[in-house]
């Protein structure tokens, strides 16, 4: 069984909430995102809390520096373990390919770098 409501308003803002249950082992999950868009900086908010109590946040900027092109920062808690993650996003995105490279930090202190790109 699942379970979706949505809403958002005409200035970009909105709340999404989902739960489902797994048959199988009788589990129920859940999540509630809430997403704002500031109007005339091209940057929205997002954040998501999941059923087993962990927290992720995105602020992205879009088409700012030059048209395509995306910033990120991410961030990821976990209240009961107290690991934390973080990172950043670049992308670029045009009729012939999408490049994006992050770079993220996780609570043990290790960082990792992915570039990835597509053409078309």
């Amino acid at each position: 069984m699942k379970f979706n409501l949505k809403s958002q308003s005409q200035a970009g803002s909105g709340f999404i909430i989902e739960a489902f249950n797994e048959i199988e082992s009788g589990k129920v999950m859940g999540s509630g995102e809430f997403k704002n868009a500031f109007p005339g900086t091209n940057m929205n908010m997002s954040s998501k809390w999941f059923s087993d109590n962990t927290i992720s946040t995105e602020v992205t900027i879009n088409d700012k520096l030059f048209p395509g092109s995306r910033l990120g920062l991410l961030g990821k808690f976990d209240p009961k373990g107290g690991n934390m993650a973080g990172g950043v996003q670049a992308e670029y995105k045009n009729e012939f390919m999408l490049g994006v490279v992050e770079a993220s930090l996780t609570g043990d202190g290790k960082p990792m770098l992915s570039p990835s790109f597509v053409f078309t």
